[in-house]
C-alpha cells in the first residue's frame, strides 16, 4: 500500500519536517519544476496530476491519510505540522477537494497544516474558505509561491491573482506564506515582496536549482547582498519574518540575522511576528 505522509529531506526539509504527497504530476507547467527532472520526471513529471501509485481512490487515498496521521500525529505537532505537497500542486481544481478533506481532519486532531499552492481560484470556494476550513482556520496556513513570472508558469494563477487570493485568505483570519523560490531575477522577485507585504506574515526565499540559465541566474551572486538588504529592510520596517534558504547562505558565505530573520525552525502556528520583534 502506498504510503503519503513521510519526511523530506535536503531542500523540501527547509519547509517542513513532514509532508503529505497524495498525488503525483502537475498542470501548472511550470518550465523549471525541479518534479520535471532526471529519475524523478518519471514519477512526478507527468503534466496531470494523478493518485500516487497503489492507490485506487479518493476514499483509499484519505483512509490510508486518516491512518498514517493517527500513527504519526503526535510526532508532526511537535515538529511544528505537515506541508501539502511536494510532488503535485495540491490546490487543482482535480486535487484540492481531497487535499482540504484531509487538513480539515488534520486540523480537527489539532495538527498544524501548511498547504503551499500557485493555484488562486478554489480561493472563490465559500464551501472550503468559510466552511470546510473555516472551522479550523487557526490550524491552518496556506503559502503561494511567487516568482513574478507567469511566463514560466504557463497554466498556473498569474502571480496577481495569486497575491490576490493570499489577500482574500489573509482577511479571513488564515496565516499567511509566501515562498519566493525559486528567484529567477532578483528584481520580479523583490516586486513580489513589496506587493505582498499588506497581506503575508512570512516569506521563505531560495534560489533557482540545477544549471539552468535563466535570467541572471549566474549572476546573481553579484547583486545578491544589495537584494538581501532590500528585503530585510523592507520586512523589518513592515515586521514580517523570513526564512533565507541555505541556496542563499551558501552563496554569500554567511547567515543572515537582521531582525525580520528567523531559521528553518520557525513555526508559523507558534512564533507569532510580533514576537519576533520583540526579542
Amino acid at each position: 500500500m502506498s504510503k503519503v505522509i513521510y519526511q523530506p529531506s535536503g531542500k523540501a526539509r527547509e519547509y517542513s519536517p513532514w509532508a503529505c504527497n497524495l498525488y503525483v504530476g502537475c498542470s501548472n507547467d511550470c518550465s523549471y519544476c525541479f518534479n520535471k527532472r532526471g529519475v524523478l520526471g518519471k514519477v512526478a513529471g507527468d503534466p496531470v496530476a494523478k493518485l500516487k501509485s497503489g492507490i485506487k481512490d479518493e476514499d483509499q487515498a484519505f483512509d490510508i491519510f486518516l491512518s498514517e496521521l493517527k500513527r504519526y500525529k503526535d510526532r508532526i505537532i511537535r515538529d511544528g505540522g505537515l506541508m501539502f505537497s511536494f510532488t503535485t500542486d495540491p490546490c487543482l481544481p482535480g486535487t484540492v477537494h481531497l487535499t482540504m478533506k484531509c487538513v480539515a481532519a488534520a486540523a480537527e486532531m489539532h495538527v498544524p497544516c501548511s498547504i503551499l499552492t500557485k493555484c488562486a481560484e478554489w480561493t472563490n470556494e465559500e464551501y472550503l474558505v468559510k466552511g470546510l476550513l473555516g472551522f479550523c482556520k487557526d490550524y491552518v496556513a496556506v503559502g503561494f509561491t511567487l516568482t513574478g513570472r507567469d511566463d514560466l508558469e504557463r497554466d498556473a494563477s498569474t502571480n496577481a491573482e495569486r497575491i490576490l487570493a493570499m489577500r482574500s485568505l489573509h482577511d479571513e483570519g488564515y496565516r499567511t506564506f509566501a515562498s519566493i523560490e525559486p528567484v529567477i531575477n532578483l528584481d520580479r522577485s523583490l516586486e513580489m515582496i513589496r506587493q505582498s507585504t499588506d497581506c503575508c506574515d512570512h516569506y521563505k526565499i531560495g534560489l533557482l536549482s540545477g544549471d539552468e540559465k535563466t535570467d541572471d541566474r549566474y549572476d546573481i551572486a553579484g547583486r545578491l547582498e544589495e537584494f538581501i538588504y532590500e528585503v530585510d529592510e523592507l520586512l523589518t520596517r513592515e515586521k514580517k519574518t523570513v526564512y533565507w534558504k541555505k541556496s542563499i547562505t551558501q552563496v554569500i558565505g554567511h547567515e543572515i540575522s537582521d531582525p525580520c530573520c528567523v531559521n528553518e525552525t520557525f513555526n508559523i502556528f507558534k512564533q507569532t511576528t510580533q514576537e519576533q520583534f520583540n526579542k
